[in-house]
């Protein structure tokens, strides 16, 4: 895969999800992301959804209630796929986008090309 591919490095990695819809009274649990980058992630799930959606995510790094570690954005679906959808990320705060980038960092392909892009573009997009 072209890490490329969607505008950012992007890192092919298995990572559990919660996402709140705002305008709907839908919260999808559990879901599993395809991939994800500083700006988005791929969700696999056959829940519908619309673009543009607006949502809440909670990215769960450790879920054991001791040491609980979570990444919060907020979100909007940009695209719909065979087998789930994208959520471009909209806002993030300072802790959680340092978590997000040591994510993508340790588990792309191309660490070369990630830090390169996070000289280039320190922000989430």
């Amino acid at each position: 895969m072209d890490n490329y591919a969607r505008g950012r490095v992007r890192a092919d990695l298995k990572i559990k999800i919660n996402i709140q819809f705002k305008d709907k009274n839908k919260v999808l649990e559990n879901c599993l992301s395809e991939n994800i980058s500083i700006n988005g992630v791929l969700v696999k799930n056959d829940e519908q959804v619309t673009i543009g959606d607006l949502c809440k995510i909670n990215i769960i790094l450790q879920s054991n209630e001791e040491n609980k570690i979570e990444i919060k954005v907020d979100g909007k679906v940009s695209r719909i796929t065979d087998d789930g959808f994208a959520i471009n990320f909209s806002n993030i705060d300072n802790d959680s986008l340092l978590h997000l980038k040591n994510i993508v960092k340790h588990n792309t392909e191309d660490l070369d090309e990630f830090i390169e892009e996070c000289k280039a573009r320190p922000g989430f997009k």
